[in-house]
């Protein structure tokens, strides 16, 4: 038969649980407080960066409708497409296909898509692959967004889950060459800020990768060397002097097609 602590005992022992409970109520109220600081401040970095998209976008007009002309050529209208950095989604929207989704990790930019272009079905990044599960597309469009990506090669190997024998994944990209001209146009408000420093991946380790991952390329070329609207001036370095050997390597971006490596063949 076990003996009862004498009440001087059992004193301690409440005492001691009411300041163990205090602690934990302490502890829960100081990290839920962390947790809702850390969670408003991302919400409002969100905010702050979309408004500076639409900013940046306007006033890179030029490039950023040279995109859309590259994405327009390249994508048949009838296809299924999902662009990841989809952004405001501004290019989705120049583009008649029907099924389109965008992938965008800015949650305020994902609201701001979801606004203004109803008839495209935009996502959150941070719920991808499970967004997507069971869907295969034709196009896979990556505009710049190996730049961010943690994970360089897992992301890749994700995309086999949304492609079959025929899809076509279209990657476009910096030439590192440009760096200093991004750094330089920053400082003088040209340019949207970085919110980190991006992966500059050439082309060879972008390559590299898919190839790794089971896709091959099948096409690839470098494009857009002046990018500024100067009437007259800026249509023939683009269209024709941008191709010239030499000249054609120091083009702004490079884009690369990969399909899916059969395993038929």
């Amino acid at each position: 038969m076990s003996a009862t602590p004498p009440p001087g005992r059992l004193l301690e022992i409440g005492c001691a649980c009411c300041v163990f409970l205090d602690l934990a109520r302490l502890l829960i109220f100081t990290f839920g407080n962390i947790i809702s600081l850390n969670l408003s401040e991302q919400n409002h970095m969100n905010e702050k960066f979309a408004t500076l998209w639409k900013k940046f976008y306007r006033l890179n007009y030029y490039y950023h409708h040279d995109l859309e002309k590259l994405a327009s050529r390249l994508i048949s209208s009838d296809s299924s497409i999902v662009e990841f950095s989809s952004k405001g989604g501004e290019l989705l929207s120049k583009l008649p296909n029907i099924n389109k989704v965008g992938i965008e990790e800015n949650e305020a930019l994902v609201s701001l898509a979801k606004k203004r272009f109803k008839k495209t079905k935009f996502l959150d990044f941070k719920d991808y692959p499970q967004n997507l599960t069971g869907l295969k597309f034709d196009y896979i469009l990556l505009s710049h967004t190996l730049s961010t990506i943690e994970d360089v090669q897992l992301f890749v190997r994700s995309l086999k889950r949304i492609s079959h024998d025929d899809t076509r994944v279209i990657v476009t990209c910096f030439n590192f060459l440009w760096k200093p001209f991004f750094d330089f146009g920053e400082k003088l408000g040209q340019i949207l800020p970085k919110t980190k420093e991006p992966n500059w991946l050439t082309t060879k380790d972008i390559e590299n990768i898919f190839y790794l991952e089971g896709f091959e390329k099948i096409k690839s070329e470098n494009r857009f060397l002046l990018p500024f609207d100067i009437p007259y001036l800026s249509d023939l370095v683009n269209r024709i002097i941008s191709k010239f050997p030499v000249i054609n390597s120091a083009c702004l971006i490079n884009y690369s097609i990969f399909r899916p490596i059969s395993l038929k063949e």
